[in-house]
């Protein structure tokens, strides 16, 4: 009988249990499959910025996203190109913020150290003033930027000025004033604590560990404005953001601890009321709030920052979304005041693109498990008929 040939039953036997472990395998490689051919149509995104670029004095365009570890957008409008150096104004914060993190990381200092126990030359309520409240705009200090564009030759020379000539504002911790002299005393507290200057630690921290070829602050034998005087590529950015993006980690080697990167997205300004911001220069209703060097755009329901951002007057606009786990930058050459509109209109249209993708090759991947089961259904149904005699 055929149903009791033994060399023929196993043979099936093995047979089907080949075809049901390519089955499985092939289940699972669809599922990892699928996910990384998601595609995504950028059409609408070009256009979208060949207009923006179209629009200005001197067209000069260019964006990168980076999702999931892949850049998967990469153009260049015009005469812009990846290493092109460009100055990149108030997007300095960011880069700021997170050198000042690495030396949290090393213990050299902390958010809640106080300017008076590095610079005793700022005394009383001054004294008292914490790093993190230099770094988030809070610190109460009379907003000024006149003095920041003094030709000094370190940036001690210009802290010394800047002690004689300041005086407390507000309270410190209770009014957030977008400006740069608080950041300016933060960046000389990171120079005593770390016994360097600012461009040794920026260089040594952030620069060198992410292959930053392209940027820097300003000259190094001058002072440095930390909140507005670095120079950078978007291919630089780019890398720094992806960075940030996987909280603190560059292809394998963490830059910024993972509790450094939550520390600096905390919210320092829930309890300080707005004196000046200047998004809402460009948008009134704005009420985004700020970490250590960069906007808070969106919160979860545990007020933990999802999207994050660090626009530049100088048509510079980074951001980062956790929860769509993409980073973008796009730099026009123009200032904000003319962009600010055009930048939320490239964010928003990313972010749709994102919430749409595309996959391919699902249909093919379905047809080869279908004919998989078909087969092994066939063979079990052979198995069963009985020959004739």
């Amino acid at each position: 009988m055929y149903g009791k040939n033994p060399r023929i039953n196993n043979l099936t036997k093995k047979f089907l249990v080949i075809l049901f472990l390519c089955t499985l395998f092939q289940s699972c490689i669809m599922s990892t499959y699928s996910k990384k051919n998601v595609k995504y149509d950028f059409t609408e995104l070009t256009a979208l910025i060949e207009e923006i670029n179209l629009g200005i004095f001197i067209p000069e365009t260019s964006m990168i996203i980076i999702k999931d570890n892949e850049v998967i957008y990469d153009e260049y409008f015009g005469s812009y190109y990846p290493y092109k150096t460009i100055g990149i104004a108030s997007s300095s914060k960011w880069l700021a913020g997170a050198t000042i993190m690495t030396l949290v990381d090393d213990k050299l200092l902390s958010l809640d150290s106080k300017i008076g126990d590095f610079l005793p030359i700022f005394t009383d309520e001054l004294g008292n003033i914490t790093v993190a409240q230099c770094m988030s705009h809070t610190s109460g200090i009379e907003p000024s930027t006149i003095i920041l564009g003094y030709p000094y030759s370190s940036l001690e020379e210009c802290i010394n000025d800047i002690a004689s000539e300041v005086e407390l504002h507000d309270t410190p911790g209770t009014v957030f004033y977008y400006g740069g002299i608080s950041m300016q005393i933060a960046g000389r507290v990171a120079e005593l604590a770390a016994n360097k200057t600012w461009y040794e630690i920026f260089n040594d921290n952030i620069v060198e560990p992410l292959d930053l070829a392209n940027t820097s602050f300003s000259h190094p034998n001058s002072s440095p404005i930390i909140a507005g005087s670095a120079t950078s590529s978007i291919n630089d950015y780019s890398n720094f953001l992806h960075m940030i993006l996987n909280k603190g980690s560059y292809f394998g080697e963490q830059i910024i601890s993972i509790e450094s990167i939550i520390q600096m997205e905390e919210d320092y300004t829930k309890d300080a009321t707005i004196g000046y911001s200047v998004l809402r220069e460009f948008d009134p209703t704005n009420n985004d709030t700020y970490g250590i060097g960069m906007w808070r755009d969106v919160e979860d329901d545990e007020s933990i920052a999802v999207e994050l951002s660090c626009v530049g007057w100088s048509g510079i606009y980074p951001w980062i979304d956790r929860d769509r786990n993409y980073c973008a930058i796009i730099t026009v050459n123009d200032e904000l005041p003319q962009l600010y509109d055009s930048f939320i209109e490239v964010r928003e249209k990313v972010n749709e693109i994102f919430d749409t993708p595309v996959t391919t090759d699902f249909p093919r991947n379905v047809t080869i498990i279908s004919l998989s089961l078909m087969a092994s259904i066939l063979i079990i149904r052979l198995r069963r008929k009985k020959p004739k005699l």
